[in-house]
């Protein structure tokens, strides 16, 4: 039975991207927007810078990896974009992700979108804050638990 579960712990702990994915939602505070990407599951030394684009009332984010290095581990991110300045309207928010070398640039992977409505302010900008939670330890110390 113990066997079992580790299986069944390690086989969450590789494919926990694939089970969980990412979590995208808005949040509008004021004249503000924040887009919430939450539970990215990405390599440990994933850097993204946001490049935003506006179109009418279609915005694209797209979550450069900055990084040229590749580590041998994942990590949990949460990434908050905040963007102001639309006007009063209904918006389309596509969310991508491009990778840096050593990964293949030639993918861009679809994350998801999302409507929204919004009331107005006057001048585009965004910028990005992020939250690193390494998931792995808390994994380890629960198999320890679970092997005894």
């Amino acid at each position: 039975m113990k066997i079992n579960i580790l299986f069944i712990l390690l086989f969450l702990l590789v494919n926990g991207k694939t089970l969980l994915g990412d979590s995208l939602f808005v949040e509008i505070i004021n004249d503000t927007v924040f887009v919430n990407n939450t539970q990215i599951w990405e390599n440990c030394i994933f850097k993204p810078k946001s490049i935003v684009t506006l179109d009418n009332y279609e915005i694209t984010l797209i979550q450069k990896d900055t990084s040229n290095y590749y580590a041998f581990c994942n990590c949990y991110y949460d990434y908050i974009t905040k963007i102001t300045g639309l006007s009063k309207g209904t918006y389309r928010l596509s969310v991508y992700r491009k990778y840096s070398p050593p990964k293949d640039t030639s993918i861009t992977k679809y994350i998801g979108f999302v409507r929204f409505s919004f009331n107005p302010s006057d001048s585009l900008s965004y910028s990005v804050r992020e939250k690193k939670a390494i998931v792995m330890k808390y994994l380890m110390l629960n198999l320890k638990m679970i092997i005894k």
